[in-house]
């Protein structure tokens, strides 16, 4: 906001440059002023490319972020792909081995099955050939039970050797299925890598594209600096907001990036715990199955001692009964006792291979319990991260209420703008007909002046004629004189005519006198009348001049306000926060109040000396009219 305030008022001090460039032309600190406002200006977009680069630096220090969880998630899945398919193979190498322990015993048991199978036989035929007795039918009908149990014994065995083969298959299958799911997850992450790759590049390319559009804007920056000492500022001003609005728009771009690629993160983090968790379900099913067939070799070698139990068990009275065969079932007898040895040492062993599994069982617990943490400390720094995006999105909402207050405050400004510029026209339109007003009648004066002029020009002219006329009389007077001497000689007598004479030529010298005296004061007094006319008419003109050139610095006025109005409109359309645009149009009503005032007292200057000539002009009448008058009444004196 407090960038916004200075870009607003360096915009308010250049639009009052603007409006005052015609007026101060002339002041040699005007350029010096718009150095150091494009100089804030500079300031200005230098703070916000500082921003940018704040922000740039946040978007990679998330993406580090990310790339280093990404990388503590590939690293978990691989120490749990190498510890599942670690106890996936020691598993499966215990089955196969504990299998193939079984299916030796199997044969052993078979073989001596079929053995004993073939001393029963002898011993029938021997029973047969020495006696046939109810006791040696009663002990081969137990026999015959016996191995029928055996039989049926070793069939349940096949039978169960069927079902760890299935079960083995099975587990086989499901390791293959394991497989494909983990290389499935593995493309999976590479496709997501590569997806964050691209997403890199497209952000590597747009940060090279608003360098560009920086270096771009300096350029222009510097080429509106070049604008700026000739005294474009109007050009540059709409530049500067080019700028300032591609800038904005850049940002909002990134911003826009950067929480899509935050949201893509969070996708692919979801995905990856949904990945783990998958994982995590199918190891508890390999583990409940493992733990089935375990419970089924435990099951399997309880029936294998029991049977073994049962063999011994059936060999004892035959030895007690048959006395011949006593040597042959204690060796029968103590190779049992080994095979059960070695069946216990079997069993310790699988006892021991039980307790390293268990072992290894509890490890793989714990490091599933480690993995847990890691992941709690990743869905809290996500909870953290999360909460930042809340109070961003908040700050945002805030933003946009201030944006929307800015914009009814711009709305209202502009409405006010609107009413000032009504009433700025009207009061030009009130200055322009007081000017058609002062023209018509500087018209009007001029008229009467040219007017004045003419009927000076007239009495000079006639005064000049009544010169001529009065030389004229003056040449014919004494023509007169020697006409009337002539004829009186011969009828007058010498007194008579000599007091005639006399008298005549009295008369004709004070006529003359009179006349030269009256000629000589209408000559001087029209000449000094025609001076003063001369002289009034070039005051006339003079002030006509004035007015006219009042008038031209009038329509230059006009003009410049014209071009304000227009530089007013302009702004209005370009500039987003006008809010000291109106005490800027309070000073120029004052200035125009002013100018207008200035105005009305030259009018009122100008008005006042239109009436001293009037004044004056009546006066100048009223006197030629007395001249007239004089001549006139002189005339009829003369005749």
């Amino acid at each position: 906001q407090k960038e916004a305030d200075k870009t607003e008022e360096i915009t308010s001090e250049v639009t009052q440059g603007e409006d005052g460039v015609q007026g101060d032309s002339q002041n040699p600190m005007h350029p010096e002023k718009l150095l150091k406002k494009l100089a804030d200006m500079a300031e200005i977009l230098k703070a916000r490319e500082d921003q940018i680069i704040t922000l740039s630096e946040q978007n990679n220090q998330l993406q580090d972020t990310g790339t280093s969880l990404k990388i503590k998630l590939e690293k978990l899945e691989r120490r749990r792909e190498q510890e599942s398919e670690e106890d996936l193979t020691s598993l499966t190498t215990e089955f196969t081995e504990r299998i193939g322990i079984m299916e030796k015993k199997l044969h052993v048991a078979n073989k001596e099955r079929d053995g004993l199978k073939k001393e029963v036989q002898t011993l029938k035929t021997e029973i047969t050939e020495r006696d046939s007795t109810d006791q040696s039918q009663r002990l081969l009908a137990e026999k015959d039970l016996q191995i029928t149990a055996l039989t049926k014994e070793g069939e349940k065995l096949a039978k169960e050797q069927l079902q760890n083969s299935t079960i083995i298959k099975k587990l086989r299958i499901k390791e293959k299925e394991n497989d494909s799911l983990i290389k499935s997850q593995k493309e999976q992450l590479e496709d997501a890598l590569k997806k964050i790759e691209y997403l890199e590049g497209v952000i590597d390319a747009k940060e090279e594209v608003d360098k560009k559009n920086k270096a771009d804007l300096h350029k222009s920056i510097a080429a509106k600096n070049s604008e700026a000492h000739e005294h474009n500022l109007s050009s540059e001003m709409n530049a500067k907001e080019e700028m300032r609005l591609a800038m904005e728009k850049l940002q909002q771009g990134s911003r826009r990036e950067h929480e899509g690629l935050i949201l893509q993160i969070n996708d692919l983090q979801m995905s990856l715990s949904r990945g783990e968790q998958q994982s995590n379900r199918k190891e508890m099913n390999l583990r409940q199955e493992i733990s089935d067939l375990q419970q089924a070799l435990q099951d399997s070698e309880q029936r294998n001692q029991e049977l073994s139990h049962s063999v011994t068990g059936a060999t004892r009275p035959l030895l007690r009964q048959i006395e011949n065969l006593q040597s042959t079932f204690n060796d029968q007898s103590q190779t049992w006792e080994q095979v059960e040895r070695n069946l216990t040492e079997r069993l310790a062993d699988a006892q021991a291979q039980l307790a390293g599994a268990v072992e290894k069982e509890r490890s793989t617990t714990e490091t599933a319990m480690m993995a847990t943490s890691k992941v709690s400390s990743l869905e809290s720094q996500l909870a953290l991260l999360r909460q930042e995006k809340s109070k961003l999105l908040a700050s945002l909402e805030m933003e946009k209420m201030k944006a929307q207050s800015l914009e009814e405050q711009k709305d209202r400004e502009h409405s006010q703008f609107e009413s000032q510029r009504h009433t700025y026209i009207k009061a030009l339109e009130d200055s322009q007909r007081e000017k058609d007003i002062l023209e018509k009648k500087v018209q009007v004066e001029s008229l009467k002046a040219e007017a004045e002029k003419k009927r000076a020009v007239m009495a000079q002219e006639a005064l000049e004629e009544k010169e001529r006329q009065t030389e004229q009389e003056k040449r014919i007077s004494p023509i007169n004189i020697s006409g009337s001497s002539t004829p009186t000689r011969p009828i007058l007598t010498p007194t008579l005519s000599i007091s005639s004479q006399s008298e005549i030529l009295e008369r004709s010298m004070s006529i003359s006198g009179e006349r030269l005296q009256h000629d000589s004061l209408m000559n001087g007094s029209a000449s000094t009348v025609i001076e003063n006319l001369q002289s009034h008419v070039k005051l006339k003109e003079g002030e006509v001049a004035q007015l006219q050139g009042e008038i031209t610095q009038l329509e230059r006025t006009r003009a410049s306000m014209a071009e304000e109005i227009v530089k007013l409109a302009n702004l209005n359309e370009t500039l987003e926060d006008e809010v000291k645009v109106v005490p800027e149009l309070t000073k120029k009503m004052r200035e125009i109040d002013h100018k207008y005032n200035a105005v009305l007292q030259m009018y009122g200057e100008k008005a006042e000396e239109v009436t001293e000539l009037r004044l004056d002009i009546q006066e100048i009448k009223e006197m030629y009219r007395q001249q007239i008058e004089d001549l006139l009444k002189k005339d009829p004196d003369r005749n």
